[in-house]
């Protein structure tokens, strides 16, 4: 249902919506709140329409037993789930300068914290058991049971889960300068042509993929090489083909070896991002790379 709600959103105030770009994930977060802290807080309810079909509900344990969860309860319990899954950590926080290369630092960090995050959330729901009570159930003493549940009683978590996720989180927090100091070795290029597209007026973000593609029984053939770029902007102006040119234009002019790629395809996003569902409009342009040269327009 909320995401029904979201899409509704989306559609309705797509060109809004598209221009504040990742901050509409922010509007997504407080949709969200107010549906559960209503829905699962307010006058006992305790059940989202999900939960009702599922016939199962959320309530607390106190010391006087089972009781329900009040609205900012519920809304702390949902912004739990949410921060990592809906808002991405501070990913919505959609500013140029957090965007640049410079800082993208940051963008690690975020995604470090909410890889751990959400990695938390879904392990102890799946191994916290007989409870399955994950980080929002122990920040506010709930539970999920059937309906017909009447008496509950809860286990506290395992000191083996919090030593699993501690030594988990150690052993990414281990690797990540070695996977990112080779990712880096590696993705020069790409870097390179990033760093160039994000350079274009109205471009927010940007991403380079390059692969090698064989056809099934053509194994005598050489692969074909395939580079895609990505950007998302929040002005259409973009999506045509004076705007793919522009992107062109940046991206061969930071890596001139694209022209030896036998397809280089552009892919201009235009979208209407709310974390709980999400719009968009895309425009394509694909060629050759020895044939954009002669595609590329002078501005």
């Amino acid at each position: 249902m909320l995401g029904l709600i979201g899409l509704a959103l989306a559609i309705l105030f797509f060109d809004q919506l598209a221009a504040i770009g990742q901050w509409g994930r922010l509007i997504g977060f407080l949709i969200g709140s107010t549906y559960f802290g209503l829905m699962e807080g307010h006058a006992g309810r305790c059940q989202s329409l999900g939960k009702q079909a599922l016939k199962i509900k959320v309530i607390r344990c106190d010391a006087d037993g089972i009781a329900t969860l009040g609205v900012t309860q519920a809304c702390l319990r949902y912004a739990i789930v949410a921060v990592p899954t809906v808002l991405g950590g501070i990913a919505f926080v959609d500013l140029p300068a957090l965007n640049s290369p410079h800082e993208a630092w940051i963008s690690r960090v975020n995604s470090f914290a909410v890889f751990l995050w959400g990695a938390a959330l879904v392990y102890l729901l799946a191994f916290n058991r007989p409870s399955r009570q994950s980080l929002q159930d122990l920040a506010v003493s709930s539970l999920v049971v059937r309906v017909s549940t009447k008496q509950v009683r809860v286990v506290q978590v395992r000191r083996k889960h919090w030593v699993a996720l501690g030594a988990f989180a150690g052993l990414i927090l281990l690797a990540s300068p070695f996977v990112n100091r080779y990712l880096a070795s590696k993705l020069t290029e790409l870097d390179q042509i990033q760093r160039a597209t994000l350079t274009v007026p109205s471009v927010m973000r940007s991403g380079v993929t390059m692969s090698s593609i064989r056809h099934v029984g053509s194994s005598g053939d050489a692969p074909r090489t395939v580079t895609i770029i990505s950007v998302v902007s929040g002005s259409p102006m973009l999506q045509t083909e004076q705007g793919t040119h522009a992107i062109a234009r940046a991206a061969f002019g930071a890596w001139p070896m694209l022209a030896n790629q036998d397809i280089v395809t552009i892919v201009s996003v235009r979208g209407a991002d709310l974390g709980i569902a999400s719009w968009r409009t895309q425009f394509v342009e694909s060629w050759p790379g020895r044939q954009w040269a002669s595609k590329m327009t002078s501005p």
